[in-house]
C-alpha cells in the first residue's frame, strides 16, 4: 500500500501554436489504502490521467509521487503498480495459472512462491476451479476476475484500473462492483480507478474526481458531489436522472425566480444577497413535489409530456416556461397519479434548492 499524490499533472499533446492541452493541471493526495474513482464523459481526459499515473503516457508537467517518490521519468514497471484493462488483455494460449503467474516469472519468483501467490489470488477470487482453463473457456466475468488475480498476485502499492467493467453486461457488471469493492475491502490497496458510468463511481468511490474537458471539476466523497455539486456540469452528469437546472433570474428582493414574463416561483426562503441577478436554479427529481394547499404562493408550472414506470418509483416528464423556449423537467415520486397533459405547480423545500452563476456555472453559496 502507499500515498499517491499527484501535483500539476497536465499534459499536452504537440507544440507551440499547433499543442493541444488535454490535462490542465490535477491536484491530489490519494491516502493509503484509499479507493479513488475518476468519472466522466468520453474524451474527458479520465484514462489519460490514469495513464500518466501508471507510466504508458508521458507527463508534460508536473509530478506523480509515490510514497514521497517523484515517479515521472521511472519506467511502469519500476512503479509497483498493477494495471487491470478493459479487454482483460490476457494470454490466449496460456492457462488461467500461468497468465495470473507469469509476471512472477518474469521477475525471477521462486516457483513455490509463486503457487503461493497465486493459489492465494485464487481463493480470493473464486478462480481455483478455473485455474486449468484457458481464456476462451471462461466468461466475460470469469476472465476479468482473472486479470485482477494477476494484479493481486504482484502485491503492488497502487492498483489501477482502466473501465475494467464496460464489455459486461448490466447483472454481470452489478456482480463484479460488488467483488471489487469486497476485494478491496479485504486487500485495502490504495487504488484508482477510471470509468464513465456514474452508478459504478457513486458505488464504488471513497472519493471521487469528476473530470470535465481535463479539468477536475470536483473532488469529494460521493455524498458530497451528489448533495453540494460545484458545478452545473457536476449537478447534470451526476445522478440518474440528472439533477433539473432551470435558467432565470431572482427577484430584486430575492424572493421570487423569474422562469419568463408570466411565471414567478415564489421562494420560501428569500436570497436577498444575491437579488436582481440571473442564475441558474438546480433541483434534484426526487426533491421536486406539486404543491399542496396548505402553501402559499407559487410554485414552478409544470405541464406532463410523458410518464415512466421503473417499478418501485415514475418518471414524470414535463416542461416549465422558459425566457426563448420550454425547460424540460424531470420529477421522480412514487405516486402513480400523472398523466400526459396535466398542468400542476412544483416546488421543493429551501434546502433542497441550489444556484448557479449563469455563465460560469460554478455554484453559489447562498
Amino acid at each position: 500500500m502507499a500515498i499517491l499524490e499527484l501535483k500539476n499533472l497536465k499534459k499536452t499533446y504537440g507544440k507551440g501554436a499547433q499543442s493541444v492541452a488535454v490535462i490542465h493541471g490535477v491536484d491530489m493526495r490519494i491516502a493509503d489504502g484509499e479507493f479513488v474513482v475518476i468519472v466522466g464523459p468520453s474524451g474527458c481526459g479520465k484514462s489519460t490521467l490514469l495513464r500518466m499515473v501508471a507510466g504508458l503516457e508521458e507527463i508534460s508537467s508536473g509530478q506523480v509521487l509515490i510514497d514521497g517518490t517523484v515517479v515521472n521519468e521511472k519506467e511502469p514497471a519500476e512503479r509497483d503498480i498493477a494495471m487491470v484493462f478493459q479487454n482483460y488483455a490476457l494470454y490466449p494460449h496460456m492457462k488461467v495459472y500461468d497468465n495470473m503467474a507469469y509476471g512472477l516469472r518474469i521477475r525471477g519468483m521462486s516457483t513455490e512462491e509463486i503457487a503461493k501467490r497465486v493459489n492465494i489470488a485464487a481463493d480470493i477470487l473464486e478462480l481455483k476451479p478455473l485455474l486449468e482453463r484457458k481464456p476462451k473457456q471462461l466468461s466475460g466475468g470469469q476472465r476479468q476476475r482473472v486479470a485482477m488475480g494477476r494484479a493481486i498476485v504482484r502485491e503492488p502499492k497502487v492498483f489501477l484500473f482502466d473501465e475494467p467493467l464496460s464489455n459486461l453486461d448490466a447483472k454481470l457488471r452489478v456482480q463484479m462492483r460488488l467483488e471489487i469493492k469486497q476485494l478491496h475491502n479485504r486487500l485495502k490497496t490504495t487504488s484508482l480507478y477510471v470509468t464513465h458510468d456514474q452508478v459504478e463511481a457513486m458505488t464504488l468511490a471513497q472519493r471521487m474526481i469528476v473530470m470535465n474537458s481535463g479539468v477536475a471539476e470536483q473532488i469529494g466523497t460521493p455524498k458530497e458531489v451528489y448533495e453540494t455539486p460545484a458545478s452545473t456540469f457536476v449537478a447534470s452528469f451526476i445522478g440518474s436522472p440528472p439533477m433539473n437546472i432551470l435558467k432565470g433570474s431572482l427577484s430584486a428582493n430575492g424572493a421570487f425566480y423569474t422562469l419568463s414574463g408570466a411565471a414567478d416561483y415564489a421562494l420560501a426562503k428569500a436570497l436577498p444577497a444575491h437579488g436582481g441577478k440571473p442564475y441558474q436554479l438546480g433541483i434534484r427529481p426526487e426533491h421536486l413535489r406539486p404543491v399542496n394547499d396548505q402553501e402559499n404562493g407559487s410554485g414552478i408550472p409544470f405541464t406532463v409530456s410523458l410518464v415512466e414506470s421503473l417499478g418501485s418509483d415514475y418518471l414524470v416528464h414535463g416542461s416549465c416556461p422558459g425566457l426563448d423556449k420550454p425547460q424540460e423537467i424531470v420529477l421522480r415520486t412514487t405516486k402513480d397519479s400523472f398523466a400526459a397533459g396535466q398542468h400542476l405547480q412544483l416546488t421543493a423545500d429551501p434546502e433542497q434548492l441550489h444556484w448557479f452563476e449563469e455563465k460560469s456555472g460554478k455554484r453559489v453559496k447562498c
